[in-house]
């Protein structure tokens, strides 16, 4: 958008990398008409992208172990799976609000608020929050698996220990 002359990019204050240019975002309509439609195009639809994508991934997954249930009795319950995926789906959902809504928070006030209305160590906090924002789905992922891999060895350990005591009689 800004190379069409919508909007603008400048230095963060702190130096660290390029924002948006709050400057031009007090100064015209021009510049706070660009902050609101990056604010729904970067966080509102994404939100709500995100928030559909996984319902409807937990609806489909209800669905399919219904139907599994019906055709097959040995398979008593996949409640344990839904959990699971309940569980990852909110925590993502949870990260990536907690890590832009700081952001917009600050850049809405930055845009129409008077003008250094946000000290720049204030706004440092939510910068980095969003900047971090790449890390947390990985990390989310890594530990619902770690929970898993570390139930999974402990049975493999329990059961050499089983093997070791039928060996040693």
């Amino acid at each position: 958008m800004p190379l069409t002359g919508w909007g603008n990019y400048a230095p963060e204050p702190f130096g660290t990398s390029c924002t948006l240019d709050w400057w031009l975002a007090q100064a015209s309509v021009s510049g706070q008409s660009f902050v609101l439609a990056i604010l729904f195009f970067c966080l509102i639809l994404p939100t709500g992208i995100i928030v559909f994508s996984y319902v409807m991934i937990i609806f489909k997954v209800k669905s399919s172990a219904k139907e599994i249930s019906n055709f097959d009795a040995r398979i008593k319950n996949s409640h344990s799976l839904e959990i699971k995926l309940t569980k990852v789906a909110m925590l993502i959902c949870a990260g990536f609000l907690i890590a832009w809504i700081p952001y917009a928070v600050v850049s809405v006030v930055s845009a129409f608020g008077e003008p250094d209305s946000v000290p720049i160590p204030v706004s440092v906090i939510p910068t980095l929050l969003a900047k971090s924002s790449a890390m947390y789905n990985p990390i989310i992922y890594q530990v619902v698996n770690l929970r898993r891999y570390c139930r999974i060895s402990s049975c493999f350990k329990v059961l050499k220990k089983r093997r070791n005591f039928r060996k040693s009689r």
